[in-house]
């Protein structure tokens, strides 16, 4: 059987495409049933180009590229997309219709600065300065809760000349090694963290998922000359996310 073909330029402004985010439901993921059999209704070569963006919080100001869909598997290579001060381009791969659903995303990004996505959800910027790097990731299930228990990828990146926005990790490391130090370590990370704004040079980060669990996040700062070094580290369960 002949699937229809539809061959177009599109171009969009101030679409919300929120709707396509993965669904929660009692601060779960969801375990219904997940279908993209819409996937497999038709055939399509569209060129597209557009503006003003949104993911949930996250706003793509500009997004363009040739997206291919042939017996529900949907091809998108180097789509090019500015966002959050930087640049990305990827390359997308989903697949639907009477396949399991799967998607695959392989990106470089440059100079893309999170600070207020991040302030925006947790109420804290962390880091303030722009990344440049390489970001993998792939999922696969027939439910949300499947796809994101499924989800490995990995992300390295450089980090620009910035500041950490949390903890003052130089006035912390003096303090600690100055004489009148009573040793009481909680009282100290009480005074250095919060409001505390505190320059670096650069810095380099990687993080790997496997199975819906970041296994390993780090990332190390070189302050004013060189004279100090931190590192930050974290794992994080996207599973059981709540």
């Amino acid at each position: 059987k002949t699937l229809p073909q539809l061959n177009m330029n599109l171009a969009a402004e101030n679409v919300d495409m929120s709707w396509l985010l993965p669904r929660r439901e009692d601060q779960k993921w969801r375990d219904d049933l997940l279908s993209w059999s819409i996937l497999g209704r038709g055939d399509a070569d569209v060129e597209l180009r557009a503006t003003n963006t949104r993911f949930g919080q996250l706003t793509l100001d500009n997004l363009a590229g040739r997206f291919r869909l042939t017996e529900g598997v949907l091809e998108a290579p180097e789509v090019t997309v500015s966002l959050l001060g930087g640049a990305m381009t990827t390359n997308i791969l989903v697949e639907g219709g009477l396949l399991a659903p799967r998607f695959a995303f392989d990106g470089q990004f440059n100079d893309v600065n999170p600070s207020t996505l991040i302030a925006e959800q947790y109420g804290e910027a962390l880091v303030d300065a722009g990344l440049s790097g390489s970001l993998r990731l792939e999922g696969r299930g027939t439910s949300t809760r499947a796809i994101m228990g499924s989800l490995g990828g990995e992300i390295n990146f450089e980090i620009a000349p910035g500041e950490l926005t949390f903890f003052d990790a130089v006035g912390f490391a003096e303090a600690v090694r100055a004489d009148d130090f009573a040793g009481n370590a909680n009282d100290l990370m009480a005074l250095y963290t919060g409001s505390h704004r505190l320059g670096f040079a650069r810095g380099l980060g990687r993080a790997n998922m496997r199975n819906g669990v970041i296994e390993t996040a780090s990332s190390d700062f070189i302050f004013a000359d060189g004279l100090n070094e931190a590192r930050l580290e974290a794992a994080l369960d996207v599973v059981g996310l709540a």
